[in-house]
């Protein structure tokens, strides 16, 4: 993704960070998350891409996992941190993982 690209979805959802987080604030996979927990060994860390405003990332450390979030937008990393501080947060851009695999 172009420099100018990644600055421009940054500054779009820093600006709209807190209406995000309004509009987004509940957390309704229930079933979804049931399914993926099946799949996943107990304890395990889990790389959240697009991680937002850390709505993923609460039900996911609430099923005991470890958890490391990354996303484009300085403000939706704030209300994620404030959201699970237990989990960690990083500024990332998802086409440019810098993650061993695994």
């Amino acid at each position: 993704m172009k420099e100018d690209s990644k600055d421009l979805v940054r500054e779009g959802y820093d600006k709209i960070a807190e209406q995000y987080d309004d509009y987004r604030s509940a957390f309704s996979a229930e079933e979804e998350l049931d399914e993926f927990m099946s799949f996943v060994k107990p304890n395990s860390h889990i790389l959240d891409v697009g991680c937002g405003t850390g709505l993923v990332a609460r039900a996911l450390v609430d099923n005991g996992l470890q958890v490391t979030g990354i996303d484009i937008s300085h403000k939706m990393l704030d209300l994620a941190k404030h959201r699970v501080p237990q989990a960690t947060f990083e500024i990332g851009v998802m086409t440019a993982l810098e993650f061993e695999d695994d």
